[in-house]
């Protein structure tokens, strides 16, 4: 996704096969993430941010662990019942639709600081309101754990947000895709033969309701984001951005023999 600014999925010499690669936090020796401070034209410090690998790395892997399904089917004289559930055990995505609605202010996670839950801030023209955060990890300008207060803006827009820029983690969007779907159920009643004989049509006859894709009864991603939203057929598995949600559909069959 966005070339070598973004993520992107590639075989590698020594690498798994679907290797998600991307920029990542830069660490210590400790792996502490590191801080370093961000100045305005004057000089002064007005923000955080973190340092972030100069190429990218593996960030994730798409390949999953297994995959697989069940169906069955229950009778009772002339009714039957069939459910199927498949599912995904492992495997990673990168969610460009979670990094771009982090760093807009979408998202339910945004709202802490922004409504006034963060820690005390001054802006530079002396208002104050409990919009500040810290970004954890080591500033290395400051030679010491980061301790500094700044907007809300560093911690979401600017590491989420603007795929044009080198400097943004990647592996913040970067999720285990474990999935349990209730794929299908139809519900079948097949016509008794006396009743079929009097058409002098018909040697069989049967109709179904069927409901498919109803829901997932487990999602190991956050915020809503479809597990099966991934873009392409082809081996780039596991990247996601801009698709459509899933549809439940509902209808009934008739299957007839002559």
């Amino acid at each position: 996704v966005f070339g070598t600014l973004g993520a992107v999925m590639k075989v590698a010499p020594g690498q798994k096969y679907g290797a998600i690669y991307g920029t990542d936090f830069l660490r210590d020796a400790q792996g502490r993430k590191q801080v370093k401070n961000l100045k305005d034209g004057a000089g002064n410090i007005v923000g955080t941010e973190y340092l972030i690998t100069n190429e990218q790395v593996v960030i994730g892997n798409a390949a999953p662990k297994f995959t697989g399904g069940f169906g069955n089917t229950l009778k009772y004289k002339r009714f039957s019942l069939y459910g199927l559930i498949d599912f995904k055990v492992g495997g990673d995505i990168y969610s460009v639709d979670h990094a771009t609605a982090m760093g807009n202010g979408i998202l339910p996670e945004t709202l802490l600081e922004r409504n006034g839950g963060g820690l005390p801030y001054t802006y530079p023209d002396g208002t104050k309101a409990n919009h500040g955060v810290i970004l954890e990890g080591y500033n290395v300008d400051d030679n010491k754990p980061n301790d500094r207060v700044v907007n809300y803006m560093y911690k979401y827009a600017n590491q989420y947000a603007g795929w044009s820029h080198f400097n943004r983690p990647r592996s913040l969007s970067v999720f285990e895709n474990t999935w349990v779907k209730f794929r299908e159920v139809a519900l079948t009643y097949d016509v008794p033969e006396s009743i079929l004989a009097k058409s002098k049509i018909f040697h069989g006859l049967s109709i179904s309701a069927v409901g498919r894709n109803l829901g997932y009864l487990y999602s190991s991603l956050p915020d809503h984001l479809n597990p099966e939203a991934i873009n392409g057929t082809g081996n780039a598995q596991g990247l996601q951005w801009s698709a459509f949600p899933s549809f439940r559909s509902f209808g009934f069959t008739l299957r007839a023999k002559f």
